[in-house]
């Protein structure tokens, strides 16, 4: 029964390569897949069925509908037709079979800039999550892939919305609190020192050249000097307003990054991770603006109702 809904799941035609169907085999898709079908068989032998029967492949299909709703969510990057999907390399089977994304932690800030991100259907993810959790089956494994695909999801989501370049502006939104606010508010003060000592050189040139006055000429530069200090005046207004926007830009643009970044290497460590701190940082991150979708708190609320204390 088992090998029979593994075949069925297997996505590469027959003309791949013999690398490329080994792995597939061995992914992470399909690794996640049997965990269902031997959770599946597990509550049939637990209910007396028989290997076989009608009530028993009812719930070997219902455990294979759950799998590959999830991992079909993940599957978005698979070409359509069976010819483009002969041509796939190992590298592209591994990246494209898995349930979590794949990138280093220290890679994520330069994917973002380049306009990488987890490519999966997010309302496809997020409907997969909810029939799991209607779904009796919780093999080993899964709520940590789960958790963790969703987070991926979101973490590098928001990286490449704040560091991908803006197509008309040309500007990342992550620019705006590049320079301290000071700082950038030296620097166009400077730029209208440079303009207001250009004009007034242009006036004292004019009057030496006898073309104006020089009562004409001390006018212009007075008129000049007062709509620097106007300027100066707004502008410094404009400063004190923005320096407080700019420390809670900060906190969206740096400092969570940071934090979702950090988060994002602890979940794919090698070892456990407690639930509770999860939900601890979830919560944190979530408090300084992290928009988590709903089914990472429904699956953190599902976990602590089992009673599940470490992923493993």
């Amino acid at each position: 029964m088992r090998e029979r809904l593994i075949e069925n799941s297997i996505q590469l035609p027959f003309e791949s390569s013999e690398d490329a169907q080994r792995a597939e085999l061995r992914s992470e898709s399909m690794d996640f897949e049997r965990a269902f079908f031997d959770e599946g068989i597990r509550l049939a032998k637990e209910r007396g069925l028989q290997p076989g029967s009608e009530d028993a492949w009812a719930i070997l299909e219902e455990a294979a509908e759950v799998a590959s709703s999830i991992t079909f969510a993940r599957h978005s990057r698979m070409p359509f037709s069976s010819t483009e999907r002969a041509k796939l390399t190992v590298k592209d089977v591994q990246r494209i079979f898995r349930v979590t994304h794949d990138a280093y932690p220290a890679d994520l800030i330069a994917d973002a800039r380049n306009g990488r991100d987890m490519k999966v259907d997010r309302q496809g993810l997020e409907s997969s999550v909810s029939d799991y959790l209607r779904s009796e089956f919780r093999p080993p494994h899964s709520d940590r892939a789960l958790l963790v695909a969703l987070i991926d999801m979101e973490v590098t989501a928001y990286l490449r919305e704040i560091h991908e370049k803006d197509i008309l502006t040309g500007q990342r939104m992550v620019s705006i609190v590049e320079r301290a606010p000071i700082l950038t508010w030296l620097i166009g003060r400077g730029w209208a020192v440079l303009r207001l000592t250009l004009i007034i050189a242009a006036i004292i040139g004019i009057v030496w050249f006898e073309w104006i006055t020089g009562e004409l000429a001390t006018f212009l530069i007075r008129g000049a000097v007062f709509l620097f200090l106007i300027g100066t005046a707004v502008s410094f207004v404009s400063y004190l307003m923005f320096r407080q926007r700019w420390k809670v830009l900060r906190q969206r643009l740096v400092e969570l990054p940071s934090e979702m970044t950090r988060f994002y290497s602890e979940l794919h460590s090698d070892g456990p991770l407690s639930v509770k701190r999860v939900r601890q940082l979830t919560q944190e991150l979530s408090d300084m603006g992290a928009a988590w979708p709903g089914a990472v708190w429904a699956l953190i609320d599902d976990m602590e109702a089992r009673g599940v204390v470490y992923m493993t």
